[in-house]
């Protein structure tokens, strides 16, 4: 009797685990929004929290777990220095859901977004044609309004990809860091709104 209960709430109460996989150029703000998201869903974990100025560049990766309503989530952040790229492909095969993140004010480099962004959605497409894609211009604190890469710009940069759910978001993770539980002070709210589609398009595609 208890082998069935214990089944029952695992099977049915036990929110499901999930892998999210946060990609991007190097210097793009990746690791501070992990940290921005691990601020927002880790409070009962118990894992350090940064602040983004004690923030450095990523070597290796780096992986922490978000406690989501509706799912367990495991996040990781692999470098985005153009000699680890590769590696990234190691992380596709588990991934529920991938956030592309890039610097909105490096309009400079809006080429070499699109070009790795096509690499890591034909890879991906590979095995993981369903895996829903979040795409975050970050840094719209620091970015002019006049010089910076919006959402729409996004639409036209990046290719397009029939074969998965493509959302676009903008915002700041530095913000984000330190607001009230993403409720909208300090940039939070469009952190957390990408979160909870992130979270319920990966668990929704799973099914």
């Amino acid at each position: 009797m208890f082998s069935l209960l214990s089944h029952l709430y695992t099977t049915y109460l036990t929110p499901p685990p999930s892998t999210l996989l946060i990609l991007g150029l190097d210097s793009s703000g990746k690791t501070t929004l992990l940290e921005a998201l691990k601020q927002l869903h880790s409070s009962s974990s118990g894992q350090a929290q940064l602040n983004p100025d004690q923030i450095r560049p990523t070597v290796g990766v780096n992986c922490v777990k978000l406690d989501h309503p509706l799912s367990k989530v495991t996040a990781y952040d692999p470098s985005g220095a153009p000699a680890s790229r590769s590696l990234w492909s190691h992380y596709y095969e588990d991934c529920s859901a991938i956030i592309f993140v890039l610097d909105s004010g490096e309009v400079d480099r809006a080429e070499e977004v699109s070009l790795v962004y096509g690499s890591v959605m034909g890879e991906v497409g590979r095995g993981k044609g369903g895996v829903p894609v979040a795409v975050f211009a970050n840094k719209r604190d620091l970015a002019g309004e006049r010089h910076a890469l919006t959402k729409l710009d996004l639409e036209d940069i990046l290719p397009a990809d029939s074969r998965r759910t493509v959302r676009y978001f903008e915002g700041s993770a530095r913000e984000a860091c330190g607001s009230e539980k993403g409720t909208g002070r300090g940039g939070g709210e469009e952190v957390r709104a990408m979160m909870e589609w992130v979270v319920r398009e990966g668990v929704r595609k799973k099914r």
